[in-house]
């Protein structure tokens, strides 16, 4: 789709605001990589880019807007965070702590098996199979580890922030103590893959790097999926990441 609007130069996508009616394929982060390094991307820098620069722009526009609206209905009054810092009986998903206590766990356990299961594995190699640098996310513009580690990153403030390991018994403070040391096992393995995802991939002490990732993230899925909840009487009940 991304390749047909530069082919026709197609007028509606270089506006954000009628690019925000097509598909989200054609809109998002992954388009924007193609813009910018993807096929014909040398165009850019010469006269005939023009159209290309300008899909670009829209598309860094709509990104924007729509970072800022989620932004705003977060902070909303009332919106998403307040609800979650003030649970009451006629909320229809937020009634009391353990329901939010509930919600923030199964962020960070279906977080860290969706960077698992989506983000690496399927470059990576599933179960023995071969490496398939390009089907990791951002693989032209070289962003594909930097992604995964902000991913994680993000998951570790989540936890870090919330201080929602606090809410256990104090002898189960080491489920927290340990999941933060985990999360900083997996920065110091991704920094260990370096280069573009083909170079990577074809290097076995970087595969191994990126397997050592798995490996931690599969101890960080057990702490903060099993363990935590246990810990706070809670369950994270039903993946979406599961299927039917």
């Amino acid at each position: 789709q991304v390749q047909a609007i530069l082919a026709n130069k197609d007028a509606t996508a270089a506006d954000p605001a009628t690019l925000k009616a097509k598909s989200v394929a054609v809109q998002g982060l992954g388009a924007l990589e193609f813009v910018l390094f993807g096929t014909g991307a040398e165009a850019l820098a010469v006269p005939e880019g023009d159209f290309r620069c300008d899909y670009g722009n829209a598309i860094s526009g709509a990104v924007s807007d729509v970072a800022t609206e989620m932004s705003v209905e977060w902070f909303a009054v009332p919106g998403i965070a307040t609800r979650m810092m003030r649970p009451s009986d006629d909320d229809p998903d937020y009634r009391s702590n353990d329901e939010v206590l509930q919600e923030l766990i199964g962020v960070m356990a279906h977080g860290v098996e969706a960077i698992r299961d989506q983000r690496i594995l399927p470059f990576l190699g599933r179960d023995g199979a071969p490496p398939k640098p390009k089907s990791a996310l951002f693989w032209r513009s070289n962003m594909t580890m930097p992604s995964i580690l902000a991913n994680f990153e993000g998951l570790r403030a989540l936890l870090v922030n919330s201080d929602i390991w606090r809410y256990a018994p104090t002898e189960q403070f080491w489920i927290g103590e340990q999941a933060m040391s985990e999360f900083d096992t997996v920065t110091i393995y991704g920094s260990g893959v370096t280069g573009t995802v083909e170079e990577a991939m074809a290097d076995p002490a970087q595969v191994d790097q990126g397997t050592d990732i798995v490996t931690s993230s599969q101890v960080l899925g057990k702490l903060v999926g099993e363990d935590l909840p246990a810990a706070l009487g809670l369950s994270v009940g039903f993946s979406s990441l599961d299927g039917d």
